[in-house]
C-alpha cells in the first residue's frame, strides 16, 4: 500500500517537475533517469549516447552470469520505455538512438522552463 501511494506521488510530482520528459518516456523512466544522472540539470547536460546507455548493467569478469549482458550491448532503462518496445526488434536500435537523442532535447526544455 505505501509502495502504491508512494510511486503515485513521484508520478504525479514528475508531471510537474519535467512534464516533456514524462511524455516521452512515462513518469516511472523519467523519474529513473533523473536519479540515475542526478538531477534534472545533470541529465540535461549529458549528451544523448551517455543517456543511452545509462542504468546499463556492469559486467565484471568471464562468469556465465555476464551472457545476458553482454548479448544486450548499449541497452540501459530507455530501452525499456513503451516507444522503444512497440517497434520491431530489428529497429529497436535505431529507436532507442533516436529516442536518447530526443530525451536528451526534452530534459534541456524542462531545465530551462523550471529555472
Amino acid at each position: 500500500h505505501d509502495k502504491m501511494r508512494t510511486l503515485t506521488f513521484i508520478e504525479s510530482m514528475m508531471n510537474k517537475i519535467a512534464p516533456n520528459l514524462c511524455a516521452m518516456t512515462g513518469s516511472s523512466i523519467a523519474a529513473q533517469l533523473i536519479g540515475l544522472a542526478g538531477g534534472l540539470q545533470a541529465l540535461a547536460q549529458m549528451p544523448a549516447c551517455n543517456v543511452q546507455v545509462m542504468g546499463q548493467q556492469k559486467s565484471f569478469g568471464m562468469g556465465l552470469s555476464n551472457i545476458a549482458a553482454s548479448n544486450m550491448p548499449h541497452i540501459g532503462i530507455l530501452h525499456y520505455c513503451d516507444i522503444v518496445q512497440s517497434c520491431p526488434p530489428f529497429l529497436r536500435r535505431k529507436a532507442l538512438k533516436m529516442m536518447a537523442g530526443k530525451v536528451s532535447l526534452a530534459a534541456r526544455v524542462d531545465c530551462h522552463q523550471s529555472s
